[in-house]
């Protein structure tokens, strides 16, 4: 009986991972038919916590005579252990640069510097998705 609940869980929770990758991957995706607009560096900074290293990159742009503001470099951005990843974001965007940004055509608040696809997070959940919904199985 545990057996059969262990299984089901790991079943489920590897659909689930499943599911959210594809659902990253789908959304990565949708970016690169974003809006390009012209838009400026306001502050490129690293934040760290506990020993992790998140770029951030705040910037603004201007859609319809409104401006906006955003600290999306990309839709599936993420901090790392390892500071010169995030220095290499830092270096790309300096401060008071002009960029262009992409901006999402539903929703002009939404932005990202770097549209496309993302591969690391979609893979990373499908892979742990589908060990588990495997081990799911195989009980």
């Amino acid at each position: 009986m545990d057996s059969i609940i262990a299984a089901g869980l790991c079943f489920f929770f590897g659909a689930v991972f499943v599911y959210v990758g594809y659902w990253l991957r789908r959304r990565s995706y949708a970016t690169a038919s974003w809006i390009p607009v012209p838009a400026i560096i306001v502050e490129s900074t690293i934040l760290s916590d506990d020993g992790s290293y998140v770029p951030c990159v705040r910037y603004k742009y201007v859609i319809d005579t409104l401006t906006y503001e955003s600290r999306c470099v990309s839709l599936l951005q993420a901090g790392s252990s390892f500071p010169h990843v995030a220095q290499a974001v830092v270096r790309r965007y300096p401060s008071s640069s002009q960029v262009v940004a992409y901006v999402n055509p539903l929703d002009h608040a939404m932005a990202v510097l770097q549209p496309g696809r993302q591969l690391f997070a979609p893979m990373l959940f499908f892979g742990v998705g589908f060990v588990l919904v495997a081990l799911g199985v195989s009980q």
